[in-house]
């Protein structure tokens, strides 16, 4: 199923969390439950890990300022995507749009908040119980068989001027991984968006950078979040009166 959210609705499951090493951060969660609102709302997990089942997990992460969250890693696929602030992540420099990829069960970090805090947007596919520090994680992580390793990070930008058309597609994260992709796509006011099959890969998300967007059943601003299962069709929307850019994931196929 398609599913489509708002940041206004994200906002309603705020919450403050502090992480082991006393870093704060709050989370604005648009899909899932992650560990800090199944500690809040109670319940059990959603799946055992490493179910090809898609659970669509996303969330908006604001890091306090001059702090450190250390590195780690999960055991999902995910994406990051930097919208504000100033820091690293690992020694890539933060100080505008970036975006993230790590496969699950390969190790990143840390990411550095400089002293205007970071704001970032977590996408994972699938159900994740949560960071594996490392230093401490490492000897687990030897010991997982068929692990396979890739993270990568690159900058962006979007033009200063209005968005025109006609579409724009720029590649962020290449397919270094069968199925595995990132573009920004720009859109000219009142102009159709058609995105890629998701059969090409394990789940997409998109999310709403710059403009609003119709999805048939509502108008998503800035920020709004939209989450299309490899089974669906592929998104079929049409940018606003301002136009629209958006950022398009997909993450790889599964062995």
């Amino acid at each position: 199923m398609t599913q489509s959210i708002t940041f206004e609705a994200a906002q309603s499951r705020y919450q403050d969390y502090v992480l082991p090493n006393g870093t704060h951060i709050a989370l604005n969660t648009y899909l899932g439950k992650n560990l800090v609102l199944l500690a809040s709302e109670g319940g059990d997990a959603p799946e055992a890990v490493g179910s090809l089942r898609c659970y669509p997990m996303a969330y908006l992460v604001e890091q306090g300022r001059d702090s450190e969250i250390q590195a780690h890693y999960h055991q999902a696929d995910q994406f990051q995507l930097f919208v504000q602030g100033t820091g690293r992540i690992g020694t890539h420099p933060l100080s505008g749009l970036a975006i993230h990829y790590a496969n699950a069960l390969s190790p990143y970090g840390p990411i550095v908040a400089h002293h205007e805090g970071l704001e970032y947007v977590t996408f994972r596919n699938r159900w994740d119980p949560g960071a594996q520090w490392m230093p401490g994680a490492a000897q687990r992580l030897r010991e997982t068989p068929g692990r396979r390793y890739f993270a990568a990070s690159h900058d962006f930008e979007l033009p200063s001027e209005a968005l025109e058309g006609p579409t724009v597609w720029q590649e962020l994260v290449s397919e270094m991984l069968p199925g595995l992709g990132a573009w920004l796509v720009m859109l000219g006011p009142d102009e159709a968006f058609q995105g890629r099959s998701p059969l090409l890969g394990a789940g997409q998300f998109l999310y709403v950078l710059r403009g609003g967007i119709d999805d048939g059943n509502q108008t998503l601003p800035a920020q709004s979040v939209i989450f299309v299962e490899p089974q669906e069709k592929a998104a079929s929307l049409v940018a606003g009166a301002q136009g629209a850019a958006l950022v398009v994931m997909q993450f790889p196929r599964t062995a």
